[in-house]
């Protein structure tokens, strides 16, 4: 299975329309940010469906891919918001 040929454009795309089809539910407020987790199921064919969406997802390390899969993810969080150092 190609992952970033098959696998990731049908997850951007259910991304992109869940996040429009919420876009009059989700506050605007340009001093914060949210942090959805998605659950989608691929099938043996590659097809994905979205199965929720966490407006609270656990960021907690119970096993390794945990690990090494959330704390990147916070990394690359703090990279993009790039907060303001504090003195």
């Amino acid at each position: 299975m190609d992952f970033y040929g098959q696998i990731w454009p049908q997850v951007r795309d259910i991304v992109v329309k869940s996040l429009m089809a919420a876009n009059l539910s989700v506050s605007y407020n340009p001093n914060c940010f949210e942090l959805f987790g998605y659950d989608i199921m691929i099938n043996t064919e590659g097809k994905c469906s979205l199965i929720e969406i966490n407006a609270s997802p656990s960021l907690s390390k119970d096993c390794l891919i945990d690990e090494l899969v959330k704390q990147k993810m916070v990394d690359e969080i703090i990279d993009l918001v790039n907060p303001a150092e504090i003195n």
